[in-house]
């Protein structure tokens, strides 16, 4: 009898772990084969024809000062005529563009600006139907239509401006961003093979505590069990906040120096197995850094895998994370390429102006904030290091103002960053920049280095921006500050050519990351590309 009942609860048993069935696992379209690729842009379906390009028009400067919010009466009443495309060099500039059209019928304008776009139309401002798609109602006489660009770049103006018959217009631009949660792409919402839309990634929040977010199709009650061995996921989580399709889970109380095995659950589906390693206990350690991967994700991923055989502690991303902030299968695409770094370790992603894209009727970055982290300007602390993340594009034009000026202030000003060894200051643009021909970094940023290196001992300042590799370090008073951009994760490079000034100690116009090792007073740094070749390698000593 006793063996009987044995054997029957050993069915039981076995029959329960096989009702749970692997997740299948999103791929971005660029590692789909030829096949694979085809069965998405039939669902995509061919582009309707456009009803009318809109090619000449009035064109003016924005005056100074600019702002964020405007009306179609600030349109500047100096004027000259032109022809898209437009694109003309004035970093931090607003630029108008004004013509007048008559509809018969409601139609979709399709705009591609840089870096964002507000549109006025019957004298007020337009919301966006879709990420850089605005409805234009039918009129009965000919009315001003008015496009006010903001450029956070070096070069920016209007590249098209075209308007579709609304309804094609609307579910075919609907679909380019196929991850939306209205797109109903299929294979995104079939129930009986649920999705894995981003695997696992680590964000630390103190030490010892993580947020653990996941991207799933399934509408299943989310768990997270995980424990100290992989036959033992002894401890289950249930999820702390969900933002549609994704899920967060808080990791507390965890023990330094400790590898943890932990696995996603959702009804009948599971993960893989996933492993955290904690923060070691020792005072030496490392980190890496990268920006601008901004839609090069073969590039990207190339870089994460070579960045995840360093054993690094953490990575910073400096920005332009994606090409299109607006759009959710840029997110999902960049998660894909980062997730070999970012299940086994933390992560903190610096946002960059193109992670505002599409989003400049309020300057919002919605997308980031779900997919990413809430705040985008944060801090922390790391053994002998304090890290000071900026946003200057939450502002136009650029600038560390407001709120976010007065919490630099207490930053710089705290116990943590006055008894820290090492000060790092981490925002996308940077303050100089020889690189990228015709830019020399930005000049709200250089003023603040300027006023504040010395009184502050700022120690770095690590950025992006510039898609090439850069190293300057320049004395302030008594305080050496080094200056970094790594700007190469991903995006095209920077022509041959370079800017007059700065000079630059070095310039590399390569795909590469940085890797700091910190040992006490000495930082042992290098700049490594795709082929795990070194490219700079450089030793900082305390002063």
């Amino acid at each position: 009898m006793r063996l009987v009942v044995f054997l029957t609860l050993f069915i039981i048993g076995a029959s329960c772990e096989k009702e749970r069935q692997p997740f299948e696992v999103y791929t971005p379209a660029v590692f789909l084969s030829e096949s694979q690729k085809a069965v998405l842009q039939k669902w995509q379906g061919e582009q309707p024809p456009i009803a009318e390009p809109l090619i000449t028009w009035q064109f003016s400067l924005g005056q100074l000062p600019e702002y964020f919010l405007a009306t179609a009466k600030d349109f500047p009443s100096q004027d000259s005529l032109v022809n898209l495309p437009h694109r003309i060099s004035y970093p931090n500039r607003s630029m108008w563009y004004k013509t007048r059209i008559l509809l018969d019928s409601a139609i979709l304008l399709v705009v591609n600006a840089d870096d964002g776009a507000q549109v006025f139309y019957q004298g007020v401002q337009v919301p966006q139907s879709l990420p850089n798609a605005f409805t234009l109602s039918a009129t009965s006489d000919s009315t001003d239509l008015i496009i006010r660009v903001l450029n956070n770049a070096l070069e920016g103006g209007l590249r098209k401006a075209e308007l579709f018959p609304l309804n094609e217009g609307l579910t075919y631009f609907g679909h380019k961003d196929y991850a939306a949660p209205d797109a109903s792409y299929p294979l995104f919402n079939n129930a009986a093979k649920p999705m894995l839309l981003a695997k696992p990634y680590l964000q630390e929040q103190v030490p010892g505590e993580y947020l653990l977010k996941v991207v799933s199709t399934s509408s299943a009650p989310p768990s997270l069990v995980f424990g100290l061995h992989r036959e033992a996921l002894d401890n289950r989580l249930t999820v702390d906040t969900q933002t549609g399709r994704i899920f967060n889970f808080q990791l507390k109380s965890l023990l330094p120096a400790t590898t943890y095995y932990y696995q996603f659950r959702q009804g009948n589906f599971q993960s893989v197995i996933y492993q955290l390693q904690t923060a070691p206990q020792k005072e030496t350690f490392s980190f890496t850094a990268w920006g601008d991967s901004q839609g090069g994700w073969p590039i990207f991923k190339q870089l994460t895998q070579s960045m995840q055989t360093t054993a690094a502690d953490f990575s910073i991303g400096l920005g332009d994370l994606v090409a299109d902030g607006s759009q959710h299968i840029q997110w999902l695409n960049f998660l894909h390429a980062l997730h070999p770094v970012a299940e086994q370790h933390p992560v903190f992603p610096v946002i960059g102006n193109h992670d505002y894209d599409g989003q400049y009727d309020d300057l919002r970055p919605v997308l980031y904030q779900q997919y990413i982290r809430e705040d985008t300007y944060f801090s922390w602390a790391y053994k002998n290091c304090y890290f000071i993340a900026l946003d200057p594009n939450e502002s136009f034009p650029l600038g560390i103002n407001g709120k976010q000026l007065r919490w630099l202030e207490e930053q710089l000003t705290s116990p943590a960053w006055q008894a820290a060894d090492w000060r790092f200051l981490l925002l996308h643009q940077p303050p100089y920049s020889q690189g990228w021909p015709g830019y020399h970094g930005d000049e709200f940023i250089r003023d603040l280095i300027e006023e504040k290196a010395a009184t502050a001992k700022i120690d770095f300042v690590l950025s992006g921006h510039s898609h090439c590799y850069e190293r300057l370090s320049k004395n302030f008073d008594k305080q050496t500050t080094h200056f970094l951009i790594m700007g190469g994760a991903g995006g095209g490079l920077e022509p041959p050519q370079s800017s007059d000034y700065p000079q630059m100690d070095t310039i590399i116009k390569a795909h590469h990351y940085g890797l700091f090792e910190i040992d006490g007073q000495k930082i042992n740094f290098q700049a490594i590309g795709l082929n795990n070749n070194i490219l700079d390698e450089h030793i900082f000593i305390k002063n």
